[in-house]
């Protein structure tokens, strides 16, 4: 199956060049030398306005309160290892409101056995299982 992959047109950014609090940090001028180079138009969001972007917003703000916000970070591959624990928490045990209560990845609901909690990221969040 070939799948034809396109970059956007326009990329729509903050205007702070900082990413978690300090710990991954990319410079404006790097950032926009990479995005020219792929052929992308920088589209800066307005000062202010959040909801010019508010997907972004929605996640970062999911991530900082539910995960980065509880944890210290070391170092970049520390931070790369939590968020790609947090996003396999995310879709396959936390529900979610607007999926009736379920996972993004789909599970069967089990009607027996002892309900037993598994930590997820040390123990900040949990999924419940049946064993």
């Amino acid at each position: 199956m070939s799948r034809c992959v396109q970059a956007p047109k326009n990329l729509a950014f903050g205007q702070k060049s900082e990413f978690v609090r300090g710990v991954l940090i990319v410079s404006q001028r790097r950032h926009t030398s990479r995005v020219r180079a792929m052929g992308i138009r920088n589209r800066p969001i307005s000062p202010g306005s959040p909801w010019q972007n508010g997907c972004a917003e929605r996640l970062i703000g999911t991530l900082r309160h539910e995960c980065l916000d509880q944890v210290v970070i070391f170092s970049e591959m520390h931070l790369r290892r939590i968020l790609s624990a947090y996003a396999a928490y995310y879709n396959q045990a936390r529900t979610h409101l607007a999926l009736q209560k379920d996972a993004p990845l789909h599970r069967a609901v089990q009607r027996s056995g002892a309900i037993v909690a598994i930590p997820i990221l040390a123990g900040l969040h949990h999924q419940y299982v049946r064993i």
